[in-house]
C-alpha cells in the first residue's frame, strides 16, 4: 500500500508526540522539552528528551531517536505501515489507498527536489571556485561560514552551463522546465534561467530545496529573480528560513522577526538573532501568516525603513493579527534596512529595537501622527478622525486605554473622542 506524502504529514501533525509517549513512559517537564527513563534500554538516570516544539524524541544514553511514527515502530514493534494506522485510527483518519495518477503526481515531486537539490550543489560548486563573487559577498558582509550554512551559490554568466550539466545527469528537458531552474522561450530555445547571479536555495520546513532566489552583482535590473511557481513552490505559501529556524531557535517564548528579503535574514542571523524568517519578494499573504503562527505566538516586524517598506508593514498588520498572532513593529530608523543596521550598530543595537518596538495599534497610530502635525488644530483634528477609526476595531477594555493615550497627547477630552 502507497501513502501520499501529505497524508502522512496530516497524520503526524494529529498525535502529538508528547501524548503518545506519555502514554508509555513517565514524563517530566524540564524547562521547553520533557524527559523520562529511556524505554528501549535500562536506566536509572533519565536521559530520554522528548521536544513538543520540534516534535521529536531522543535518547542521549542509547542514541534512538525520530518522529512519533518511529516511536511507536519501535515501541509497538510494527512496520511503518501498521505504526501509520494505528495512529491513523487515533486520530479518525481514513487511509486511503492511492490511485496511479496521484502516485506518479508524487513522483513527479520527488523529482523535481531532486533537480532544484542538484541545481543547488551546482550552483554552491561554482561559488567555492569563484574568488571574485565570494570577494562580492564578503563585501556585503556574508562570511564564509554563512555562504555555507545557507548553501549559497553562484550562477555562472553562461546560457547553458546549467543546463548541461542537469542534461549529464540524465534529467530531461521538460522536467527541467517544469523545476523552473531551465526557461524555453517562444521560439523553443531552452537555457538556463539564471544567469551571473548569486543564487539563493529556498527550502521548504523540512529543508527540501524547492527553489531559488536570484540576486544580480551589480545595479542591472530585475534586482532579484525567483524561481517561478511550481508543482512543489508556491511562495505565497513559504517563508524563506523556516526550517533554520526551527532546527535551532534559541526562543523559547515562540517569537519570530518578520524581514522582507535574503540578505536581511543572514545579516541578522549572522550576528545571533536566530529566530527570523523571511517574506519571499511579494507581499505578505494570509497562508504565511498562518505558518508564522504554526510555530510563533509573536511576531516582530522588520521591514526596510522607506515608503515601500512601509506600505509593506501596514498591509501585513491586519494579516498577522488575523492569524491569531501578537503583533510588534521594530522601527528602522530612516534609511536603513534590517541588514545595513545590524552591520552598522550591532547585535544590541538590533535587540534594543526589539525590545522597544511599537505595539500594533501604538504603530498605527505613529503612522497617523507622522502625516498630521498634532500641535496644529487641523492636524489634531484630522489625526483623532483618523485614529477614532482604528478605536472602532478595538474591544471595550483596549478601547478604553487607547482613547486616554488620545486624549494625552492631544489635550481633546476623552468624552469628546
Amino acid at each position: 500500500m502507497y501513502f501520499e506524502e501529505y497524508l502522512i504529514e496530516r497524520i503526524k501533525e494529529s498525535n502529538n508526540i508528547v501524548d503518545i509517549i506519555s502514554e508509555s513512559v513517565k514524563l517530566k517537564r524540564v524547562g521547553s522539552n520533557y524527559q523520562g527513563l529511556c524505554p528501549f534500554h535500562s536506566e536509572k538516570t533519565p536521559s530520554f528528551s522528548v521536544s513538543s516544539e520540534k516534535q521529536m524524541y531522543k535518547c542521549f544514553g542509547c542514541g534512538e531517536g525520530g518522529n512519533v511514527i518511529t516511536f511507536v515502530m519501535k515501541n509497538n514493534n510494527l512496520d511503518f505501515k501498521e505504526a501509520l494506522r494505528f495512529l491513523a485510527d487515533r486520530a479518525n483518519i481514513e487511509l486511503e489507498n492511492v490511485s496511479k495518477e496521484k502516485q506518479e503526481y508524487y513522483n513527479k515531486r520527488k523529482l523535481l527536489y531532486e533537480i532544484n537539490t542538484e541545481a543547488a550543489r551546482y550552483f554552491f560548486a561554482n561559488l567555492e571556485k569563484n574568488n571574485r563573487v565570494r570577494k562580492y559577498l564578503k563585501n556585503r558582509g556574508i562570511n564564509n561560514k554563512s555562504m555555507r550554512s545557507y548553501g549559497l551559490g553562484y550562477s555562472n554568466d553562461s546560457w547553458n552551463d546549467l543546463l548541461d550539466h542537469l542534461k549529464e545527469k540524465e534529467f530531461k528537458e521538460s522536467d527541467l522546465i517544469l523545476a523552473g531552474v531551465i526557461t524555453k522561450n517562444d521560439k523553443g530555445n531552452i537555457y538556463d534561467r539564471f544567469r551571473n547571479r548569486i543564487m539563493f536555495p529556498v527550502f521548504d520546513y523540512r529543508g527540501r530545496v524547492i527553489a531559488f532566489g536570484a540576486r544580480v552583482l551589480d545595479d542591472s535590473k530585475p534586482k532579484y529573480l525567483n524561481s517561478p511557481e511550481t508543482p512543489i513552490f508556491d511562495k505565497g505559501t513559504n517563508l524563506y528560513g523556516l526550517n533554520f529556524t526551527l532546527k535551532d531557535r534559541s526562543n523559547r517564548n515562540k517569537k519570530v522577526v518578520l524581514v522582507e528579503g535574503y540578505m536581511d535574514f543572514i545579516g541578522l542571523r549572522q550576528r545571533g538573532i536566530l529566530n527570523v524568517v523571511a517574506t519571499l519578494g511579494t507581499a505578505l499573504t494570509k497562508e504565511q501568516a498562518k505558518l508564522i503562527k504554526k510555530y510563533n505566538d509573536t511576531v516582530y516586524i522588520s521591514f526596510d525603513s522607506d515608503e515601500a517598506g512601509q506600505k509593506a508593514t501596514l498591509r501585513s498588520l491586519d494579516i498577522l493579527k488575523e492569524a491569531g498572532l501578537e503583533v510588534f513593529i521594530i522601527n528602522m530608523p530612516k534609511g536603513l534596512d534590517p541588514d545595513d543596521y545590524i552591520k552598522k550598530h550591532g547585535k544590541d543595537a538590533y535587540v534594543s529595537l526589539i525590545d522597544t518596538a511599537f505595539p500594533l495599534i501604538d504603530y498605527k497610530l505613529y503612522i497617523l501622527k507622522e502625516k498630521d502635525d498634532i500641535n496644529d488644530d487641523q492636524g489634531k483634528i484630522n489625526y483623532v478622525k483618523n485614529a477614532v477609526d482604528i478605536l472602532k476595531t478595538l474591544n471595550p477594555v483596549e478601547r478604553d486605554v487607547y482613547i486616554r493615550k488620545i486624549s494625552a497627547e492631544t489635550d481633546i477630552s476623552e468624552s469628546a473622542i
